[in-house]
């Protein structure tokens, strides 16, 4: 039997203000059991929210953040919400 565990992944799509926040709310818990990772346009937002602890590791892409991740939090600007530049069909595992 194995005794390796698979960690879950919630994913933050911009780590601006309000994505570093949920962020920074996410990784306090101390029983968590679930990576963090982020994923700005702007990897400067990106590498500070790592760096105030909001997120475990930043993410070259879009793909990458939300590949087998269990929640995807998207905390972009409302008007640059829909043209993430993603298509998000290639990113959403869909139940059949």
């Amino acid at each position: 039997m194995s005794t390796t565990t698979t960690k879950s992944r919630i994913a933050i799509i911009g780590t601006g203000l309000i994505g570093t926040s949920i962020g920074l709310n996410l990784t306090a818990r101390k029983d968590r059991t679930y990576e963090v990772v982020g994923a700005d346009r702007d990897r400067s937002h990106a590498r500070h929210a790592k760096k105030m602890g909001a997120i475990d590791r930043e993410v070259d892409s879009l793909e990458e953040a939300v590949e087998n991740a269990g929640l995807v939090v998207i905390a972009v600007p409302v008007m640059q919400g829909h043209p993430t530049g993603v298509d998000r069909d290639r990113c959403v595992q869909h139940e059949s």
